[in-house]
């Protein structure tokens, strides 16, 4: 895969899509700071929840934070890198792999899965993960986060021309040590003052191999299952970071 990298960097959240969709209704150019759902879906989107934009040709390098609302227009945290016609989907995400109302019943049988996925028409080429953790109380090396140790795990796996492949299991800190490479992961003592810690650390694939081969046109994905409740932990997000090639005929 020939990948122009100085030009198109991927930086983006592993996400859980909720199933909850708007329709744009007028077209948008970049720049913008607000959009119009037609019909008017506004009803399941509020303040403060979390968006991806989309279609067929092209989505957004990033997702969004809905400010505010009026009627059935949303009002953006940041203005929009791409244009996009009518029908184009706006879905709401959450990017929190802790907080967003389903790990209370994760399991192995059902767990809450969070993908990354390359652009529409665009290779993805991945080089590294990147993960960090809002805590409350110090985590240590038999921890996951600063809670007990996982009985199932945070399970990797890549889905490639449709046939799932694990990557790694990490059920506590250690784990995350082995394939990080021990030094990429750091623990945030909390400030004087401040009750939550942190911690934070990077899994770079591309000190092993070139990176991992995303295709759109095989729907590949990489995807993180939560397979226990970890809700007791503030926050904790991944992103992916690569180069994407141009545009695919």
């Amino acid at each position: 895969m020939e990948l122009d990298q100085g030009r198109n960097l991927y930086n983006r959240y592993f996400m859980r899509f909720l199933g909850v969709f708007g329709v744009l209704g007028t077209p948008i150019a970049r720049g913008h700071i607000s959009i119009v759902l037609t019909p008017d879906t506004s009803v399941n989107f509020s303040a403060g929840e979390e968006i991806f934009i989309s279609n067929e040709e092209i989505d957004e390098p990033f997702s969004f934070f809905i400010k505010s609302k009026e009627s059935n227009t949303l009002f953006l945290d940041r203005p929009i890198d791409n244009n996009y016609l009518v029908g184009s989907v706006i879905e709401k995400i959450t990017s929190n792999m802790a907080k967003n109302g389903l790990t209370d019943n994760a399991s192995v049988s059902v767990p809450v899965i969070f993908e990354l996925r390359p652009p529409p028409k665009r290779d993805l080429l991945l080089a590294r993960i990147n993960f960090v953790m809002e805590l409350e109380g110090q985590p240590s090396e038999s921890d996951f986060g600063n809670i007990s140790q996982l009985e199932n795990g945070i399970v990797f796996n890549q889905l490639i021309s449709g046939t799932r492949q694990t990557l790694s299991q990490w059920k506590k800190n250690s784990d995350m040590r082995l394939d990080t490479g021990g030094p990429d992961v750091k623990f945030i003592s909390a400030k004087l003052g401040y009750e939550s810690s942190g911690l934070g650390g990077r899994w770079t694939v591309s000190k092993v191999m070139s990176g991992l081969e995303l295709s759109p046109v095989n729907k590949d994905r990489i995807n993180i299952d939560i397979q226990d409740d970890i809700s007791e932990i503030i926050s904790f997000r991944a992103k992916g970071q690569g180069a994407v090639s141009r545009t695919l005929n």
